[in-house]
């Protein structure tokens, strides 16, 4: 009976002792747990101070704008009501023409009746010359006699008819004169008239001719309307018209090279920029609502280096040489500014020149697409040191 009871208390002492020490080993696994976590904190805040970010430099995201293909030269051709009625067409719809060709012809009935009455009095201006060259013959013809008439008097020495003579020689002379002063004007009466009759008959037909190679269209409304083109000429060349807001004007340069995407078709195309226009475009409320806010836009062209549809919308694609870095990439010195490359496994002091846009600094000269540099540079860090950096972005 007496075991039994001692059994049992060796039993209970154990249960407290057993207790005690398993209490003991979780406080001090708990301790362990958290000093473990603290080291491991710390090396952790170790390695991330002793790494630096870096950042691949790139170029910008190209310039996209919108543009519409039309042809390089289009002519517009209107009736002219001072050159008669059109009288015919002489080349079909949608037609490739050749320099001079005729497009249209013009018949004026008022130039016409005009020149049927100036042939009528072309008549009298050839009678009035053909008078005139007579009296001019029968005036030459006498001018002779009297000279013969002189020479004789003088022969025989007749002083009294060599005096006689000359004074009517004299006259005669005159009269000579005076004959063809009318026969002058006469013939150039009659030149005046046949010019002007000229004149008159080329006005009764006129030809309207292609001045370059191209497409025509014909629209027939426009042979009585005079605000419609009757025929439209187009080169084969193609352009392609752009617009630029005046946020990114100075994008766009003369001769840059471009990327021309139809939209309908995904067909990309190479190009170059011809023209930029210095003035922006005219706007329909221009005045109208002078309190609000507006946005200028510029107009400019590319020449494609193939033709392409006429009418298709198109994407612009101009790319970016802008290279921009975050402003705390760069550090200011003295004797200018400064940024680390990163290269193998060590930083290099790359001298820069930048300017500032907004957020970032835009490298002028010092840095190329694709240089990783350290996005954030500290006094630890020195030209040539190995570095630790963290993932590039």
């Amino acid at each position: 009976m007496s075991k039994s009871r001692v059994k049992n208390k060796l039993t209970k002492k154990q249960k407290i002792r057993y207790s005690i020490i398993a209490g003991i080993l979780s406080f001090l696994l708990i301790i362990g747990v958290i000093v473990y976590k603290a080291n491991s904190s710390n090396n952790s805040k170790k390695d991330e101070k002793d790494s630096y970010e870096t950042l691949t430099v790139k170029e910008k995201d190209p310039l996209i704008l919108k543009g519409i293909v039309q042809p390089k030269d289009t002519q517009y051709f209107n009736f002219d009501q001072s050159q008669g009625k059109i009288s015919n067409i002489s080349v079909q719809n949608g037609q490739n023409v050749k320099t001079g060709e005729v497009i249209a012809t013009y018949q004026n009935a008022t130039a016409e009746d005009q020149a049927d009455e100036q042939s009528q009095s072309l008549d009298k201006f050839n009678l009035a010359v053909s008078n005139a060259q007579d009296n001019l013959n029968v005036a030459s013809n006498k001018q002779t006699e009297l000279e013969t008439q002189l020479a004789n008097a003088r022969i025989d020495n007749d002083k009294a008819s060599i005096e006689a003579s000359k004074q009517a020689l004299s006259a005669q002379k005159d009269v000579v004169n005076q004959a063809q002063q009318a026969l002058d004007s006469a013939n150039l009466d009659l030149s005046n008239a046949s010019k002007s009759i000229e004149r008159a008959q080329k006005r009764v037909t006129t030809t309207v001719t292609a001045p370059s190679d191209g497409i025509v269209y014909i629209n027939e409304k426009g042979k009585v309307d005079p605000t419609v083109a009757y025929a439209t000429l187009v080169s084969p060349e193609t352009v392609v018209n752009g617009t630029v807001s005046e946020y990114d004007f100075k994008k766009v340069k003369k001769d840059q090279e471009v990327d021309i995407k139809s939209i309908s078709d995904d067909k990309r195309i190479k190009g170059k920029v011809t023209n930029v226009n210095q003035l922006p475009e005219t706007s329909g409320q221009a005045g109208a609502d002078a309190n609000k806010s507006s946005v200028s836009n510029y107009s400019f062209t590319v020449q494609p280096e193939e033709n392409m549809q006429y009418g298709t919308n198109v994407q612009i694609s101009i790319k970016s040489t802008t290279l921009e870095i975050p402003k705390s990439a760069v550090l200011k010195e003295e004797d200018g500014n400064y940024v680390f490359l990163y290269k193998d496994g060590k930083a290099k002091k790359q001298a820069v020149t930048v300017s500032e846009a907004g957020n970032v600094d835009v490298v002028n000269k010092g840095l190329n697409a694709k240089d990783v540099i350290i996005v954030k540079p500290d006094k630890e860090i020195k030209d040539g040191k190995e570095v630790k950096v963290a993932d590039n972005k």
